[in-house]
């Protein structure tokens, strides 16, 4: 869906925001800042520059990120235009009609090859933070990770960097997980079960490898199962098969490519999830 016209021109800029309103002003300052003069956000703190350039700034009442889209090399222009900055205004509505929490953009700003991408913070923390804290992953999490994966693959969407840094804490109890990065959502024909699998295994690779990293530990049977009961309530599909090949994939890829001990211990948490899933096979 392509965006309205631009809310405001600013010499060979365009500001766009999601709603059509005027822009925000510190927002529209901060993308001016980038895209006219070349200079960072006043402020700001740069907290990563490996493809684009992200920053954190304060705003009224909370604060703010800033993506500075910047496609100097040919492989990046033609990135932008399979993924151009304005998928995520479009893939945030998306989000929001199934219930998925997202960061809710403010202004888009466009120049020429550049653009600038001004995004409020989520007001939950990472999964990520939440396994360097110390906290657990409890059922509960799993189960809202599970709803918010099989939401997204039901509406024919598919994460590619299922990362805990990508995932949010749920709201509440019933409530489904965050997503951030939509840079790597994508809108597919189809989501066949074994580009699923695939996705899947690769978010319980990435999470356990950072229980693991943080924590000492991996997600219990308990956790590993409230995960796929979540997914079903979500897709109304027989997960068995699902768990199976995850758990397979798992060990697969551990004995090749792990050292001995962490590829023991990435094992044992294989055998407690194979061992929670026999009680469901058994039904």
């Amino acid at each position: 869906m392509l965006l309205q016209r631009p809310v405001q021109k600013v010499g060979k800029v365009r500001l766009y925001t999601p709603d059509g309103r005027a822009a925000e002003p510190n927002a529209a300052e901060t993308a001016l800042q980038l895209l006219e003069h070349g200079k960072s956000p006043r402020d700001a703190e740069l907290i990563s520059s490996r493809k684009s350039r992200i920053y954190r700034q304060a705003a009224d009442g909370g604060r703010v990120y800033v993506k500075h889209y910047r496609s100097r090399r040919r492989k990046e222009r033609i990135k932008r235009l399979i993924r151009s900055p304005h998928r995520n205004i479009t893939l945030w509505r998306r989000l929001a009609a199934l219930q998925i929490p997202a960061p809710t953009p403010l202004l888009l700003a466009r120049k020429r090859r550049e653009a600038v991408l001004v995004i409020e913070e989520m007001p939950k923390p990472t999964l990520r933070e939440h396994i360097g804290r110390g906290e657990p992953v409890t059922p509960a999490l799993m189960a809202a990770f599970g709803g918010t994966w099989g939401r997204l693959h039901n509406s024919r969407m598919i994460h590619y960097d299922p990362s805990p840094g990508n995932i949010t804490l749920p709201e509440g109890e019933q409530d489904m997980a965050g997503l951030l990065d939509l840079d790597s959502v994508y809108v597919v024909p189809a989501v066949p079960a074994f580009v699923a699998r695939h996705r899947l295994q690769r978010f319980f690779y990435k999470l356990t490898t950072e229980c693991l990293r943080r924590q000492g530990t991996a997600p219990d049977g308990a956790a590993f199962q409230a995960f796929w009961h979540g997914y079903a309530e979500a897709t109304g599909v027989d997960t068995t098969r699902h768990a199976q090949t995850v758990i397979q994939r798992m060990e697969a890829r551990i004995g090749s490519r792990r050292k001995k001990r962490q590829g023991e211990t990435f094992l044992a948490a294989a055998r407690d999830w194979r061992a929670a899933l026999e009680p469901d096979q058994s039904d």
